[in-house]
C-alpha cells in the first residue's frame, strides 16, 4: 500500500514511482553465458520509490546548478519505449545504471535483505546493470550486470534515483 502522508518532496522534472516491498529471485540461470548472474538467490526488499526515468542532464542541472560532465551536445529523449509493469522507463538498453554494490564475480555470499553489497577492500569497481544503447541485446536486461571503475565517466553510463521509505511507515 502506498503511504499517503509520506510522499517524496516534489522536484521539477523528477517523477518517482512507489515500489511495494517483497521478495523476488535475483539472477538468471537460463540461457546466460555469464557466471556473473549466478546463482539465482532470494532477495527481500522494503518498499521504496524509484525514478520513473534515469537522471537527465536537465534534472542534474536543476538540482546541482552545474554540468560536471561537460556535455554540450544534443540530448535524446527518455521514455520513448514502453514502460515496464511498474511504469518505470528505460530499465534496460538505454544506459548502464550505476548500483551501490561493489563488484563480486558471482552472487555467492550476496546479502538477501536488499542491502547494497559493499566491500571496499575488493577493489574499485562498482556494479552497473541493464546494458546500454551500444551493447549486444544479450546484455540489455536487468538480470545482467557488469562493472566499471568508480571514477569512469562514459556516455553510456547513468543512474536512477531511489528513495527509501522510513521504517516508521
Amino acid at each position: 500500500m502506498k503511504p499517503q502522508n509520506d510522499t517524496p518532496p516534489p522536484l521539477p522534472g523528477l517523477s518517482l514511482i512507489f515500489v511495494e516491498g517483497g521478495a523476488f529471485q535475483m539472477g538468471d540461470e537460463k540461457g546466460d553465458l555469464w557466471e556473473v548472474c549466478r546463482p539465482v538467490h532470494p532477495v527481500s526488499v522494503s518498499s521504496f520509490y524509484i525514478g520513473k526515468y534515469q537522471v537527465t542532464q536537465a534534472i542534474w542541472q536543476t538540482v546541482m546548478g552545474e554540468n560536471p560532465s561537460g556535455f554540450k551536445g544534443e540530448t535524446l529523449n527518455v521514455g520513448l519505449l514502453l514502460a515496464n509493469e511498474l511504469d518505470v522507463y528505460d530499465m534496460s538498453g538505454n544506459l548502464w545504471e550505476w548500483c551501490m554494490d561493489t563488484w563480486h564475480d558471482t552472487y555467492h555470499g550476496a546479502p538477501h535483505d536488499g542491502s547494497a553489497w559493499v566491500d571496499l577492500n575488493g577493489g574499485e569497481s562498482f556494479v552497473v546493470r541493464g546494458g546500454s544503447y551500444f551493447d549486444a541485446p544479450l546484455n540489455c536486461r536487468t538480470t545482467y550486470r557488469s562493472k566499471f571503475l568508480h571514477d569512469d565517466s562514459l556516455d553510456n553510463i547513468g543512474f536512477r534515483l531511489c528513495l527509501p521509505i522510513p521504517a516508521s511507515h
